[in-house]
């Protein structure tokens, strides 16, 4: 799929990676084993956002910047569930990244660093399989055809999500 990142994806990829200190009042809703959920508040805006870390990062290369998911809501964009996979390298031009949740697999797309979920529906698929796995394994391959394999711990996942759901009024 490799074309032009979604305008759904630009502002979580955004926030996550650079602009969330700059938008406004960022709280914090807790931290939950692996996972951390925050609000962001700007003016009359909620933008509400759980992240993750890899628990082992594998992968021949020399050097790697940020590895991380986030999964925001904007209840205002009426958008929930925003998936977004940061890698810390550029991904291989039109590759896709592979996501696996306790055997059940996904394809996301890939653009510069980011991976997505193709919609909404992927989106809310993809968040339920993490509501209900233990581990999840994302395999990507770098502009320099390096391929990597991130394992994340979904334990605390559900709380994070169920914070951020209260905070922003969503499910």
């Amino acid at each position: 799929m490799g074309g032009a990142m979604p305008l759904r994806g630009i502002l979580a990829f955004v926030l996550m990676a650079i602009a969330v200190p700059a938008l406004g009042a960022t709280k914090s809703l807790g931290t939950f084993v692996k996972w951390s959920a925050h609000l962001l508040t700007e003016k009359d805006s909620r933008i509400c956002f759980l992240h993750g870390e890899p628990v082992n990062k594998a992968g021949e290369y020399k050097a790697r910047g940020a590895v991380f998911v986030s999964i925001s809501h904007r209840p205002r964009s009426n958008v929930a569930n925003e998936v977004g996979f940061t890698a810390g390298y550029q991904y291989k031009k039109d590759s896709d990244a592979l996501v696996e949740i306790d055997g059940k697999k996904f394809t996301l797309f890939t653009h510069k660093d980011g991976a997505w979920a193709t919609d909404a529906k992927a989106d809310a698929v993809l968040v339920q399989a993490m509501m209900k796995g233990t581990r999840m394994i994302i395999r990507g391959t770098s502009a320099r055809n390096t391929k990597t394999v991130d394992t994340y711990s979904l334990i605390g996942f559900t709380r994070a999500h169920k914070a951020i759901g209260k905070a922003c009024k969503t499910k």
